[in-house]
């Protein structure tokens, strides 16, 4: 009798109790609106594995949507609310863009609905907030009613626009809308894809728009641990993207017909969104994470079930073939190889640094706030902007704007890319750093400033004269004031190493005698 009551013990000791996941899916989440969230796209996804796909859309498919009220009593009232709605927009229309973007949707759904949607510390510039899937694939953002209305007015002409582009665009991947009442009151949610990386650190972020006015990161988002940085902390910070020429003129071509369809569009106030992740840090960070794993290797006796490092980091599983949660199965099966390098069926928008890039990083370019129409609220904001900060506000005309932004990113990717060709042609290495560094030679900091000789009264004089300038002239964009900051700073240092030098010849000829 003693042997059956120790091999029940011994299967009792080797249960796993930890669960990672929901096994049936109760759409247990800490808000209601997730909880319903949840539930509503499990079943919308459902109702539409059983609706035939159409040879076409037709413009009433612009226009359908489908919508469910559920009332519950004294039923399930532990995980969901007793009343709710939940409508789906637009439902044929999603499914078709879901498609061009290569995104399954069993692999949509199972990321929404395995566990709930985690929140961001980041809000929006109209209070909205953000949340993202368990495993960072999709992001989820509250809309307003009227961004819900400009959505559907966007809707028809960005569909045939993913359609001509083959989903190769920057722009936002708009995957699903839906309106949600949870106790009477209206909530509006749009899914999209993820921006940055599942799996590799974003550590640095930029939201830039080509302006100077107002364009800093605020004190309370600096003490974040990723505080989103704007155009002066780019310019004050030096900072420099280094690219090939091949993805550069993809990426330039990729821009340039986004921002033309917005300018058709009279869309004008978005920004260009630029995450940073250094390879290098990364790989430290993956180091001591693995020495934790491993100090902690007694307290998880379950890790064959609950998968690698990787999926602990919140890869999906995988379901069909060839999907990207397919993909991600593969990647945690051979974790060692595809450790902190770029899955492209993942990391749509990543761009790696080119071989001559000082520091070896990684890129995600997108375009984002695409919604804003330049009506008489935008009309509005810049006559506002216009009597606090002057002429140079960042609203003229779309037209305007879309060249100034298009032309704006150009030039950085070329001053970046000339920096790092230049490194390798400089005559000393003190100078081969300095022009790295401030991505400018000597003779080209002397142009800009229309400096012959090196003074400096004449160097301070022009600095002041041209930033000024280009502070009021409508053309002077921050990419222009930029160039003028550093050129000042790249003949400030050569000041500085000449008086180096001079005081150590000095030192040498006193105590030679």
């Amino acid at each position: 009798m003693s042997m059956p009551i120790r091999k029940g013990m011994s299967k009792l000791k080797k249960k796993h109790f930890r669960v990672k996941h929901q096994k049936v899916k109760l759409f247990r989440a800490n808000e209601p609106l997730l909880s319903v969230f949840m539930w509503g796209i499990n079943h919308t996804i459902n109702e539409l594995m059983h609706v035939t796909i159409p040879v076409m859309l037709l413009p009433d498919d612009f226009r359908a949507y489908s919508k469910l009220k559920v009332d519950n009593h004294l039923f399930n009232k532990e995980n969901m609310p007793s009343h709710f709605k939940v409508k789906e927009y637009c439902p044929m229309v999603f499914r078709n863009i879901r498609e061009r973007f290569g995104i399954d949707d069993l692999d949509y759904k199972e990321s929404l609905t395995r566990s709930q949607p985690l929140p961001e510390d980041s809000c929006g510039k109209s209070g909205a907030k953000f949340y993202h899937s368990y495993d960072k694939l999709f992001v989820i953002k509250t809309l307003t009613s009227e961004e819900v209305e400009r959505m559907h007015s966007f809707l028809k002409h960005y569909h045939p626009y993913i359609v001509e582009r083959h989903g190769k665009t920057l722009l936002p991947q708009y995957l699903g809308m839906y309106r949600l009442t949870v106790d009477n009151v209206e909530h509006y949610l749009v899914v999209t894809r993820n921006v940055f990386s599942n799996h590799l650190s974003t550590h640095r972020k930029f939201d830039l728009k080509g302006s100077t006015v107002d364009r800093e990161a605020s004190d309370k988002e600096l003490e974040k641990d990723l505080p989103t940085l704007k155009d002066n902390d780019f310019v004050n910070q030096q900072m420099k993207v280094y690219i090939g020429e091949e993805a550069k003129l993809k990426l330039l071509n990729t821009l340039t017909a986004d921002v033309e369809f917005l300018t058709k569009l009279h869309l004008m106030d978005y920004s260009l969104l630029l995450g940073i992740h250094e390879v290098e840090r990364g790989e430290q960070e993956l180091l001591r994470e693995r020495e934790n794993e491993s100090d902690n290797t007694g307290l998880d006796s379950d890790e064959s079930e609950s998968g690698s490092g990787l999926e602990n980091r919140n890869l999906p599983i995988g379901t069909p073939p060839d999907s990207p949660n397919a993909v991600a199965q593969f990647i945690r099966e051979h974790s060692l190889q595809y450790e902190g390098n770029i899955i492209p069926e993942l990391d749509i928008y990543a761009i790696p640094s080119c071989d001559s890039a000082p520091v070896k990083e990684i890129y995600f370019v997108a375009i984002i706030d695409v919604l804003t129409h330049y009506g008489v609220k935008k009309q509005a904001a810049k006559a506002a902007k216009t009597v606090k900060y002057g002429s140079n506000v960042d609203g003229i005309s779309t037209q305007v704007v879309m060249r100034a932004f298009a032309r704006a990113v150009k030039q950085e990717m070329q001053a970046s890319q000339e920096a790092a060709r230049r490194l390798g042609n400089s005559k000393s290495r003190a100078e081969r750093i300095d022009n790295l560094k401030h991505g400018l030679t000597l003779e080209e900091a002397k142009q800009i400033l229309n400096v012959q000789d090196l003074d400096k009264t004449d160097i301070n004089k022009n600095y002041e004269f041209l930033f000024k300038v280009n502070e009021k002239e409508r053309g002077g964009t921050f990419y222009i004031q930029s160039k003028i900051i550093r050129a000042k700073e790249r003949l400030d240092q050569e000041l500085q190493n000449i008086a180096v030098k001079d005081k150590n010849k000095e030192s040498s000829e006193q105590s030679t005698t």
